[in-house]
């Protein structure tokens, strides 16, 4: 698990030990891992350690949330309109 603003050292200082340790870490998703990725806390982030492209861009907005199924813990959020 990577936490809520991990590449962001107003909040924590450990983006350079995962980006360091990137080749691990996508190797542990590759052979179907499970990671769960908070939030960067910055502007703009890529994700170069991960085994696929991801680039997160922090912009707020509101947005409806709909229950797809509800025998199913999922929720889709369609963006609206930035805050």
């Amino acid at each position: 698990m990577v936490p809520t603003g991990f590449a962001n050292p107003a909040y924590t200082k450990v983006a350079k030990g995962i980006e360091n340790k990137g080749d691990k870490i996508a190797n542990f998703v590759k052979r179907g891992g499970v990671l769960v990725v908070f939030g960067a806390c910055v502007p703009e982030y890529d994700y170069d350690w991960l085994p696929f492209e991801l680039s997160y861009v922090e912009e707020h907005m509101q947005s409806p949330l709909e229950v797809v199924d509800d025998s199913m813990p999922c929720i889709i959020g369609e963006p609206q309109e930035p805050v």
